[in-house]
C-alpha cells in the first residue's frame, strides 16, 4: 500500500504543475480561484509527503498530525470558496440569480463557523474530520446547485462544465472517506483510499477540460 500512494502522490504532483501551467496560459483570468486552489495542494501535498516519506514527527515544531489536518482543513476550505466563486461567476449578469450569490456566501460562511464550533473536541484528529466532512458535503451540494445553474442557462462552456463535474466527484468521494474515517479503525484505511481516488479522478476530469482540443477543419 505504500508504494501505492508513492505513485499516486507522484502523478498528482505531475497534474498538479500540468494543471498550473495550462490554467496560467490560456485560463488565468477565468480561473483564478481554481489556479490558487491548486498552488495551495501543491505546497501542502509537498509539506505532507515530506513529513511522512521523510519519516519526520514534526515540522516547525508542530506534530505530524495536526500539521496533517491543518492542511486537509485548509485544502477544503479553499475549494468552499472555489464553489462559491464559480456560482458568483455562473450568475454574473443574471438578474435573476444575483441574490442567491449574496445568500449563498452568507449561509456557507456561517455553516462554516458553526461546524468548527460544533464540533469541537480536544482529540483533534475526531475534531477536523466532522469538520471538513461536512463541509464537504455542503459544497457538494453546493456543486449541484452550480450545475443546475449552467444547466438552466444552457451554457455551452465544455471547460466550466468539466471543472464542475471533477468537483462534484472530489466532493462526493471527500464526504464518503471522511464517513469512513469516523465509523471505526477498521475502515479508515478504506477512507483513506476513497479520498485519494477520488482526488485522482477529479484531477484526470480537469487534465481534460484544459487538455488543448484540436481544431476540426469543415470541409469546403
Amino acid at each position: 500500500m505504500d508504494h501505492f500512494y508513492v505513485v499516486t502522490t507522484a502523478a498528482a504532483f505531475g497534474l498538479y504543475v500540468y494543471l498550473l501551467h495550462s490554467i496560467q496560459r490560456r485560463f488565468l483570468r477565468q480561473f483564478w480561484a481554481l489556479f490558487t486552489y491548486l498552488l495551495i495542494l501543491l505546497f501542502t501535498v509537498l509539506v505532507d509527503a515530506t513529513l511522512v516519506y521523510g519519516k519526520m514527527p514534526q515540522l516547525w515544531g508542530y506534530p505530524q498530525t495536526r500539521i496533517f489536518y491543518f492542511n486537509d482543513l485548509l485544502r477544503q476550505g479553499v475549494v468552499y470558496l472555489l464553489v462559491i466563486s464559480l456560482i458568483f461567476s455562473a450568475v454574473r449578469g443574471s438578474e435573476r440569480f444575483r441574490w442567491l450569490g449574496r445568500w449563498l456566501v452568507l449561509g456557507a460562511l456561517l455553516l462554516a463557523v458553526l461546524f468548527v464550533w460544533f464540533h469541537q473536541d480536544e482529540n483533534v484528529a475526531l475534531w477536523m474530520t466532522n469538520v471538513i466532512r461536512n463541509l464537504s458535503l455542503v459544497a457538494m451540494l453546493m456543486n449541484l446547485l452550480l450545475w443546475v445553474l449552467l444547466m438552466k442557462k444552457r451554457t455551452a462552456d465544455r471547460t466550466l462544465l468539466l471543472v464542475t463535474t471533477g468537483l462534484g466527484l472530489q466532493m462526493a468521494g471527500e464526504a464518503m472517506g471522511q464517513s469512513l474515517r469516523l465509523m471505526a479503525k477498521s475502515t479508515t484505511e478504506i477512507g483513506n483510499l476513497v479520498l485519494v481516488l477520488a482526488h485522482l479522478c477529479c484531477l484526470m476530469v480537469w487534465f481534460l477540460a484544459f487538455k488543448p482540443r484540436k481544431q476540426t477543419r469543415r470541409a469546403a
